[in-house]
């Protein structure tokens, strides 16, 4: 990772925190701007112009939710990738609906900073702004709602469904340049959505990508095991059926650079 001309805002109110990030972030290569709580941060983004911006959540006189909040609220500064340092997973939770960049709980190695650095800047540069139309599906609303915010981020318009027969209508309605959909799928099975789709005209030869969802606390559950044999039987349907792609498990901090060559490939059958 080529670190040479890159600054990172570090946001902490433990001056001993800031004092060893910092030290090891720029014996990395990295130009490093300290702020003790979110307001200083903000002042500090609008002054110093980083291309990455890291911060806890819990400190005084504003927060790093708010700062967050307040940071992609300004066109200016909403595309800045942010990651978030936190301790608590409720917090953790709250962010994850707003579509934090990425997160590192504490205490944490070195090695896992740099290592999460790095992933954000070479996100950053692989998927250029593009206008492409989305259709995102699937049963749970945050997961779905958490993909149209991401796309919405690099310039696409989005719709989003949570069944089979919704998906059908929205394609008809929106015509969707790409179509992200989960499998298995409510109302119809998912590859039956696909076999319908693959004959119209307008979506013959879009991408339809596929993809599933359960949570990780659920790993131990009996019902996982049913769940997942589910998945597996749903993706070989959709990809006899016609899918275009199989992204696994819906990761959001994967998820873009996923699909970032359907995004910047052509559109084609409009």
């Amino acid at each position: 990772m080529e670190s040479k001309n890159k600054k990172i805002l570090l946001i902490d109110d433990e001056p001993d925190v800031l004092k060893i990030i910092k030290a090891r972030l720029e014996s990395a290569g990295y130009s490093v701007v300290i702020a003790t709580n979110g307001q200083e941060g903000l002042d500090s983004v609008i002054k110093e112009c980083p291309d990455l911006v890291i911060t806890d959540v819990l400190m005084p006189i504003m927060d790093g939710f708010t700062f967050y909040k307040k940071l992609k609220q300004n066109p200016n500064t909403t595309d800045i990738p942010v990651l978030v340092l936190t301790a608590r997973g409720h917090m953790e939770d709250s962010f994850r609906v707003i579509g934090v960049d990425d997160f590192l709980s504490k205490p944490f190695e070195p090695s896992e900073l740099l290592s999460k650095i790095e992933v954000l800047f070479s996100r950053s540069t692989l998927t250029k702004k593009t206008d492409k139309k989305v259709l995102v599906a699937g049963s749970d609303p945050l997961v779905i709602e958490n993909m149209a915010f991401q796309l919405k981020k690099i310039g696409c318009l989005t719709a989003m469904a949570k069944d089979g027969p919704e998906i059908i209508t929205k394609v008809v309605q929106f015509s969707p340049d790409i179509l992200i959909m989960e499998a298995p799928l409510y109302g119809i099975a998912a590859d039956e959505v696909i076999k319908i789709l693959r004959q119209m005209n307008q979506f013959a030869g879009r991408p339809i990508l596929i993809y599933n969802f359960y949570k990780i606390e659920e790993l131990g559950d009996a019902t996982i095991r049913q769940k997942a044999i589910a998945i597996d039987d749903a993706k070989t349907a959709c990809m006899q059926a016609g899918a275009t792609d199989n992204l696994g498990r819906f990761n959001e901090f994967s998820f873009i650079d996923l699909i970032a060559r359907y995004l910047n490939a052509s559109t084609t059958s409009k």
